[in-house]
């Protein structure tokens, strides 16, 4: 799992560092799903049609296959979990 979540780093967000368009376009991908996230987790009960309407918004708003929608879903979990705050967000 961890070398998925590596993979997609390194293919889609990796960029992070790099100026442009599409470095902010990952960025904002991977905060928009932690964010999106983090909203399941607020009542601290994540239930199935959550996290389905959390793809489903991924799915509307990216231009994404379904696997990198699932692997995105598995690094923004990620950075959720091991966020302090939102502001990194």
């Amino acid at each position: 799992m961890l070398d998925q979540i590596r993979s997609f780093f390194e293919e889609h967000i990796a960029s992070r560092g790099s100026p442009g368009p599409a470095g902010d376009d990952h960025r904002v991908r991977l905060a928009v799903a932690a964010l999106l996230l983090e909203m399941t987790h607020a009542d601290e009960t994540v239930r199935p049609n959550e996290c389905a309407a959390v793809e489903a918004a991924i799915a509307d708003g990216f231009d994404l296959t379904r696997e990198e929608i699932r692997e995105l879903m598995a690094l923004a979990e990620a950075e959720r979990r091991d966020a302090t705050d939102y502001f990194q967000f």
